[in-house]
C-alpha cells in the first residue's frame, strides 16, 4: 500500500486510517508522532499560535479555543 498524505487545518476532519501526524508551523516541525499518541493541547497551541485544548475520542481529534 502506498503512503497517502492529508493536509488539513481541521483536526476533527482527519479520518480513521491515518497512522501518523506531523504538525508544521512556519516551515518547522512542531510535532511528529503516531496519530493516537500526539498530545493535542501543547502541540496544537504551538502549531496554530493560539491557546487551544484538544482531545481524542471516538477515533477523532477535537480542538477548541480555551
Amino acid at each position: 500500500m502506498a503512503p497517502i498524505a492529508l493536509v488539513n487545518h481541521h483536526v476533527e476532519e482527519i479520518p480513521d486510517g491515518f497512522t501518523h501526524a506531523v504538525m508544521l508551523r512556519d516551515d518547522a516541525v512542531v510535532s511528529s508522532s503516531p496519530r493516537d499518541e500526539t498530545p493535542p493541547a501543547a502541540n496544537l497551541s504551538s502549531c496554530f499560535g493560539l491557546d487551544l485544548s484538544g482531545e481524542h475520542r471516538e477515533g477523532r481529534w477535537f480542538a477548541w479555543a480555551r
